[in-house]
């Protein structure tokens, strides 16, 4: 986010990055609309980096 200066700029960019996910730019739309706020307020999170790696416990029943 650090070269995007609005939540359209910014939502148009995931759009052009991946325009045959939509599905994937509406949760982005949903989750950065209510997101974007915080984020403008705390300029300290909009340079941080957030692919940190998510790991799930599963349970495999046989």
């Amino acid at each position: 986010m650090d070269q995007t200066y609005s939540l359209e700029s910014f939502l148009n960019h995931v759009q052009k990055r991946d325009p045959n996910q939509t599905e994937f730019a509406q949760a982005v739309r949903e989750v950065m609309t209510t997101l974007w706020p915080f984020l403008e307020q705390n300029p300290k999170y909009r340079q941080m980096s957030l692919d940190l790696p998510l790991y799930f416990q599963t349970s495999v029943i046989t």
